[in-house]
């Protein structure tokens, strides 16, 4: 069992390696590709009812995955694989931060601002770079400030697209 269990998470690491060469090399499709086998090496390794195996390179996996899915405009995917790994670690900053851009992109402005408004409480936990905290702070005001917008037009949905842009006006 040691031996399996050593493999297995030898070959997992190996596959995000992978996936992140990938990634900075530009091949998206396959650096999730290599995380989604990742994953599944992972869940293979756990039997059915029992806690999560290596729960915290599972959260890792999950959150290369969504910067996967968030760069190919996946936003969808990209919040899905964000809430597995906040399921896992609900403090996760880097989980919260890119839930939060795919929820904006998705229009989902005030749940974005939640995500990080939490992001920004989590930074006061952990030794985080100032840097980082002005970039929450930047995404938070703007995610409200779309989100406002779409409350004033009656729905969380009626905008999809950021409102900087000049739309042009109806004839």
């Amino acid at each position: 069992l040691t031996l399996t269990l050593t493999l297995t998470l030898t070959l997992t690491l190996r596959h995000a390696k992978y996936a992140t060469q990938m990634y900075n090399n530009g091949s998206y499709n396959k650096a999730i590709s290599n995380l989604t086998l990742a994953l599944s090496l992972l869940d293979s390794s756990s039997k059915p009812g029992q806690p999560i195996r290596e729960p915290q390179l599972r959260v890792s996996v999950l959150c290369a995955r969504a910067l996967c899915f968030l760069t190919m405009c996946r936003f969808e995917e990209a919040e899905c694989d964000c809430s597995d790994a906040l399921n896992i670690h609900a403090s996760n900053i880097i989980g919260l931060r890119r839930r939060g851009k795919a929820r904006r992109a998705l229009g989902k402005c005030l749940q974005a601002a939640e995500d990080f408004d939490l992001a920004l409480e989590c930074c006061e936990l952990y030794d985080t770079e100032s840097t980082v905290i002005k970039q929450l702070e930047e995404l938070k005001r703007e995610a409200l400030s779309e989100g406002k917008a779409c409350e004033i037009l009656g729905s969380q949905r009626a905008i999809s697209i950021p409102i900087r842009y000049n739309l042009p006006k109806p004839s």
